[in-house]
């Protein structure tokens, strides 16, 4: 028998699965500490950044957030107003809501004529 022939040890581990020492489950164990490192290594340099560094970035939020609320808001309030006005100007002409609750009185009277007979 030859070395290369030869199996690797094997060891079982707690829940009694033989484990042959696969290299890929180290070497990834190996990648996530080194992910971990790297993350907390940038967010410890952009911590110690100097606040100035910092600012550019909301600044960029602001501008849009200013835009939304100046530009786009403006003509979202000209919208509303002129739905609104629609909305009074159907109420008064199309359905007014005194015709409409006199023809529901007159709807019940007339059931409630019929239904006493």
């Amino acid at each position: 028998m030859k070395q290369d022939d030869r199996k690797p040890e094997e060891t079982v581990l707690l829940n009694g699965i033989p484990y042959a020492g696969d290299v890929a489950a180290s070497r990834k164990q190996k990648s996530r500490s080194w992910k971990w490192l790297t993350a907390v290594s940038v967010l410890g340099i952009a911590m110690l950044l100097p606040v100035s560094a910092h600012a550019g970035i909301f600044d960029v939020f602001k501008e849009i957030f200013g835009t939304i609320q100046d530009d786009i808001g403006s003509s979202l309030k000209s919208i509303n107003q002129l739905t609104q006005q629609v909305q009074q100007l159907y109420q008064t002409t199309m359905w007014p809501l005194a015709a409409l609750n006199q023809a529901r009185g007159f709807v019940a009277n007339s059931i409630r004529a019929f239904a006493t007979r």
